[in-house]
């Protein structure tokens, strides 16, 4: 949390045995850090941002090092406040709501 108002927290989540921690959440817009945990076969990730109006934010494809990356995701220009949904993988098997505060 930035301004000591409001609270933030990590929410693991697994599927199919990949884990994923996106935080914080809520976040300033500016930047976010991702971790996934997966095994050493699992393939290069799609991750896209999405506004609440479908139109892409952001988008990489994230290289896993032996099943894992912990990856600071800094946005050129900072996203606005409001909600944003990321999705993860090949067929997005992971979407998540954050949220962006100023």
């Amino acid at each position: 949390d930035f301004d000591g108002k409001t609270e933030s927290w990590m929410v693991p989540v697994t599927f199919n045995g990949v884990f994923l921690n996106v935080y914080p959440n809520p976040f300033d817009g500016k930047s976010l850090r991702v971790k996934i945990n997966g095994d050493e076969n699992t393939k290069p990730i799609n991750l896209l941002i999405y506004d609440q109006l479908g139109k892409e934010c952001y988008q990489t494809t994230l290289e896993l090092n032996d099943g894992y990356i912990e990856k600071e995701i800094v946005f050129n220009e900072p996203l606005e406040a409001g909600v944003y949904i990321l999705k993860l993988g090949p067929s997005a098997f992971f979407t998540r709501k954050l949220n962006v505060v100023r």
